[in-house]
C-alpha cells in the first residue's frame, strides 16, 4: 500500500505571539495505491493545526513536503486510520461510470433491429 500527498491553500497567521507565518491549515488531497496497478483511489479534505509549542517551531522557511505529510497525518490522528480504511475500500469498490439505464435499453434495441 502506498499513500501519497498533495497539498493546497495554505492557510498561515503572519504573526501569533512571538512566531512569525504560523501555519493554521492546509487542504490536502491523499492517493491510496498498491504495488504493481495503476488504480488509485482519493481521498480530500481540510487538517487544521492545533498553536505550535514554540520550543519546537518549524520556521515557514524550512517547512517542505515531508514536514508537511508529518505535520497533517500527526494532526489526523486517529482520522488517519480512518482515511486509509476509506481508501482501502474505495480502491477494492471502485465507482464506475454508466450510461443511464433507459439510454442503454433504447442502444440494445436499435442494435437489435
Amino acid at each position: 500500500m502506498t499513500l501519497s500527498w498533495e497539498f493546497s491553500n495554505l492557510m498561515l497567521i503572519p504573526s501569533q505571539e512571538d512566531l512569525t507565518d504560523v501555519v493554521v491549515s492546509v487542504q490536502y488531497r491523499a492517493a491510496y495505491s498498491e504495488t504493481g496497478t495503476s488504480k488509485f483511489s482519493y481521498s480530500k479534505g481540510e487538517c487544521t493545526f492545533a498553536a505550535p509549542d514554540p520550543d519546537v517551531f518549524t520556521p515557514f522557511g524550512d517547512i517542505d513536503e515531508a514536514t508537511m505529510v508529518v505535520f497533517v497525518e500527526r494532526a489526523l490522528g486517529e482520522r488517519l486510520d480512518e482515511i486509509k480504511a476509506e481508501l482501502k475500500t474505495a480502491y477494492d469498490n471502485p465507482v464506475i461510470s454508466s450510461d443511464l439505464p433507459w439510454v442503454i435499453k433504447r442502444q440494445q434495441d436499435y442494435n437489435a433491429e
